[in-house]
């Protein structure tokens, strides 16, 4: 099976996710979360069972519209202009 993972820049990724960092970051929901070596990586659902942080409302929005399983948070990939962007 081939999957769709959303691929974003790390600044895309509010200040407020901060207490997760080590392991994971806080998106609301109940998505489990990953870090990797340069961002974190959201496993997505389709109907999460508590509300999503306000600056990853957008953002699974997009994701599921796109049909995405993923959402990959790497400091590589440059900022998407239409999503805010973050300096922490």
């Amino acid at each position: 099976m081939i999957e769709k993972i959303l691929a974003l820049s790390t600044r895309h990724v509010d200040q407020s996710a901060r207490p997760f960092v080590r392991g994971g970051i806080k998106v609301g929901g109940n998505f489990r979360t990953t870090e990797h070596e340069f961002g974190w990586i959201v496993f997505l659902m389709d109907n999460p069972e508590r509300p999503l942080e306000h600056w990853f409302q957008p953002i699974y929005s997009l994701a599921i519209k796109e049909k995405a399983t993923m959402v990959l948070f790497d400091r590589d990939i440059p900022p998407n202009p239409d999503f805010p962007t973050f300096d922490w």
